[in-house]
């Protein structure tokens, strides 16, 4: 089957829109576990030296609590493995779901191996999504 000249060029055009978009909007993430996916979902991703992996998630939303778990979006406690490499949020939390972006927070690993990597998409950073994004 041979295309023609102006369906290649549809493809083509297609393909480049696509990774522009990639580029420079970044990727949209969603928590497997959460009821309800929030504006904007902020993964960390923790890489030890023996190359496990485990992952947390910084979100915010408008209907969010600051002051209370948000079940709805993951924010619960979840029991680590006594052996495997774990990464949490303050004491026991894989999603820190917030209606502010003024919060800090703690980060607890258990079983690290260094050296370890954190990676994240910077984009993310420019997310319309966000408060105060124009």
């Amino acid at each position: 089957m041979k295309l023609s000249k102006s369906a290649i060029y549809l493809l083509y055009s297609v393909l480049v829109l696509t990774l522009i978009n990639t580029s420079v909007f970044g990727q949209t993430y969603t928590i497997p576990f959460a009821e309800k996916q929030p504006a904007w979902v902020f993964p960390l991703w923790f890489t030890k030296g023996d190359g496990q992996k485990d992952t947390v998630y910084l979100t915010f939303d408008q209907d969010a609590s600051s002051a209370t778990e948000d079940s709805l979006y993951g924010e619960y406690p979840i029991e680590p493995g006594d052996s495997e490499f774990d990464v949490r949020f303050g004491p026991n939390w894989k999603v820190f779901a917030t209606d502010v972006l003024t919060y800090g927070f703690i980060l607890s690993l258990s079983n690290i191996v260094y050296p370890f990597f954190i990676s994240y998409d910077s984009k993310l950073l420019y997310s319309d999504s966000l408060p105060g994004a124009s």
